[in-house]
């Protein structure tokens, strides 16, 4: 494939418009078919924090690196900001380095997801953790009341159209978790990097071995919290049918290195698109 030439245009996902002109045929015609999507965000990075899209980004296109982040800079840069400094180190430990990203990739999926799945909204939130300073993450049980009662908000504002549970890592596993519950009836759940390993290197398989709907895994191929061939062992024994596509080269956070992509022949816009058009491919099947 013929790497795109540099352009400073805005973006334009031809592939989702060319590929998926039935979903929006269909959604259009009875509106009640368009999907209403709860985008749960991962561990570090809220899904509303402009402070996290703006510093860390400004941070990252500074640096090139993909896998060394000196402690030094860390505690220099963030021990002014209590919250956003131990968020830092939540991340190192728990996502791995890469979802520093988290923040940019809430708000990049966002639209992603709204546009593929010509979604009538993509509601994001907040887990009530982040706003307590230096508290780290809890348990992902421990949010699942939280996040059901923004599904049932969801739900009540928007009666008749079909429920899409979606999450980036950590909101990914959540999500799950609220589609297991009783009064919770979602068409399918969108996983974006799920966090199949633990801290300590043990394969967290129970949530989704409960999960009776589609599911549809998002991975990067250098995910180390989602070794491929564990979660293929996984679906093999799910109850639920689902899909998984691999975007080839991404880490837990999607991110591709420039010289990967180079060698490739291809460009990170291609690799969201072709993402993007598995995602809606999958939903317009559930939806039918």
């Amino acid at each position: 494939m013929a790497s795109s030439p540099p352009s400073k245009r805005p973006r334009q996902n031809l592939a989702i418009d060319d590929a998926f002109e039935t979903l929006l045929a269909t959604s259009s015609s009875d509106n009640r078919l368009s999907p209403v999507v709860v985008f749960a965000h991962g561990a570090g990075a809220p899904s509303s924090s402009e402070w996290m899209i703006r510093h860390f980004l400004f941070l990252f296109l500074r640096r090139s690196f993909s896998f060394v982040f000196p402690f030094s800079d860390c505690l220099r840069r963030f021990l002014s900001r209590t919250r956003s400094f131990w968020s830092c180190l939540e991340l190192m430990n728990c996502e791995n380095w890469g979802a520093m990203f988290s923040g940019l990739s809430v708000a990049l999926w966002k639209d992603v997801l709204g546009k593929a799945l010509h979604a009538v909204d993509v509601v994001t939130f907040d887990y009530p953790y982040i706003s307590g300073g230096r508290k780290p993450p809890p348990k992902a049980e421990k949010l699942v009341p939280y996040h059901v009662e923004i599904v049932k908000r969801t739900i009540a504002r928007y009666p008749g159209h079909p429920l899409i549970l979606a999450g980036k890592s950590m909101g990914s596993r959540v999500s799950c978790m609220v589609a297991c519950e009783e009064d919770i009836h979602a068409s399918a759940i969108i996983c974006l990097g799920y966090p199949l390993k633990g801290l300590k290197g043990d394969v967290r398989d129970q949530t989704l071995l409960q999960v009776t709907i589609p599911i549809m895994f998002v991975q990067g191929s250098r995910d180390a919290l989602c070794p491929l061939e564990k979660l293929e062992d996984i679906r093999k024994r799910m109850k639920s049918i689902g899909g998984l596509h691999v975007i080839d080269g991404g880490d837990h956070s999607f991110q591709i290195s420039k010289k990967y992509l180079q060698g490739k022949g291809s460009s990170k816009d291609e690799a969201e698109n072709v993402a993007a058009q598995a995602l809606a491919t999958f939903v317009s099947g559930c939806l039918r």
